[in-house]
């Protein structure tokens, strides 16, 4: 893959879809982090990072205009994934173990001559109290999905979102990601997308948050 392809702004967007797929690498998950380093700020969203061993994780934290369960009914619908997960090739709801407990499957495409990316995972949704509440998403097996030659199946370390009510039909979420991308990718192109990738991804689901109004 030459440099020139990858330096191309509509070629380097395709991997803002992989949802925190490829964004980050975590061979050495549990060493001890550095604090949140802030390094950007866009369209009202913060942008942090931090160093994981030798790996980052980013976080995103902004104000939607929405309330927690209309939040977390696009996010769990794959029906709107197409509308703000750019290049979704596929993406379904495998089980629904309890009303708080999904298992989820997705598959990204990337430019050639990577393999296309697919990730199974679990979001299980919590009160922290009365006015936030959790998601946590990983990585999981599932036996109704078997892993496909044609991709490389992605770790998901974690995805969380703390969703905060802030009243007058306001909320601010904070996203945070770490991932294992199972093949390699530029640091450079990971460095970039992990400081614009949160702010695609909140601004996105707000998007289709109005639409839904």
């Amino acid at each position: 893959m030459s440099c020139s392809f990858l330096q191309n702004e509509k070629v380097v967007k395709i991997f803002f879809p992989l949802l925190s797929l490829l964004l980050s690498h975590a061979d050495s998950w549990g060493v001890e982090a550095k604090q949140w380093e802030k390094v950007k700020e866009k369209d009202g969203v913060e942008v942090f990072q931090k160093k994981v061993g030798d790996h980052l994780a980013f976080r995103g934290v902004g104000t939607l205009r929405a309330t927690p369960k209309e939040f977390l009914r696009v996010l769990h619908d794959p029906s709107t994934w197409p509308h703000w997960v750019e290049n979704l090739k596929a993406g379904k709801l495998i089980q629904e173990k309890s009303e708080s407990h999904f298992i989820f499957h997705q598959v990204i495409g990337t430019p050639f001559p990577m393999k296309d990316r697919e990730a199974v995972f679990q979001s299980i949704v919590s009160r922290k109290n009365s006015s936030t509440t959790l998601v946590e998403m990983k990585s999981v097996n599932h036996p109704a999905v078997k892993r496909s030659e044609e991709c490389i199946r992605v770790e998901i370390i974690y995805s969380r979102y703390q969703i905060e009510e802030l009243g007058k039909g306001k909320i601010r979420v904070s996203f945070e990601n770490l991932s294992h991308s199972g093949g390699t990718v530029p640091k450079f192109l990971s460095n970039w997308a992990a400081q614009s990738y949160p702010v695609s991804l909140l601004r996105g689901i707000e998007r289709e948050l109005q639409k839904k109004e």
